[in-house]
């Protein structure tokens, strides 16, 4: 994941805009169709077969005592469907392919410590909430045009992260993003399916970017 990061700082507090990209781990990963939970009705799929994506939000940095800082951040997370898993011989065409969106809020903690003049280094944790959106699938199997959709859901989240801030300036960091195990309730026709399964999304992310303000 490449970030953009940018800060401003009034009284040892940091506002931060960023932007990158994602990578979908674990079960938000996957390539095959009989795993992949938010269509598969037959088997008991627990993939969201997810391919990397991008990202974007917004951070607000409140500083409490040297070093230690209150975070609230918000943002959003996209990701398309991996096109492998619809490279099946009964599959003739998809006039729409599911794009996954996820928007956690969440609040936490942030940590940065001196190892030398030109160098810092941080970690971070925080927890909230994540509103998942799925964008309707539309395929052709066998000559019959179906459409599935997806109703939102809400799920609890939480992150992680690490990194180092060179010169008070270029920030460099990795991330893991628990955004929850969401129900993954499909609608099609007069028809509402839910496995039993929940679909559970994690996504990796690399942070290059700048800070302005300490």
């Amino acid at each position: 994941m490449l970030i953009l990061v940018l800060s401003a700082n009034a009284q040892g507090n940091k506002f931060i805009i960023h932007a990158g990209g994602t990578l979908p781990i674990a079960k938000f990963s996957g390539n095959s169709l009989e795993e992949w939970v938010l269509l598969n009705t037959a088997s008991n799929p627990e993939k969201g077969c997810a391919s990397a994506g991008l990202s974007g939000g917004l951070q607000f940095n409140f500083g409490i005592t040297r070093g230690l800082d209150f975070t609230i951040s918000l943002d959003a997370y996209y990701n398309s469907l991996n096109k492998k898993i619809l490279d099946d011989a009964l599959i003739t065409n998809v006039s729409k392919t599911p794009k996954y969106f996820n928007i956690p809020l969440m609040a936490g903690i942030n940590y940065e410590f001196n190892i030398n003049r030109n160098l810092e280094f941080y970690i971070e944790g925080a927890a909230g909430g994540d509103l998942r959106y799925t964008s309707p699938l539309e395929l052709t199997i066998l000559g019959i045009t179906t459409k599935y959709s997806y109703p939102p859901t809400l799920a609890f989240a939480w992150r992680t992260g690490f990194g180092i801030v060179v010169s008070d300036f270029l920030t460099i960091g990795l991330d893991y993003n628990s955004l929850g195990a969401h129900k993954a309730t499909m609608k099609f026709g007069n028809d509402t399916y839910t496995p039993t399964n929940k679909l559970k999304i994690s996504l990796l992310s690399l942070n290059i970017g700048i800070r302005f303000g300490h």
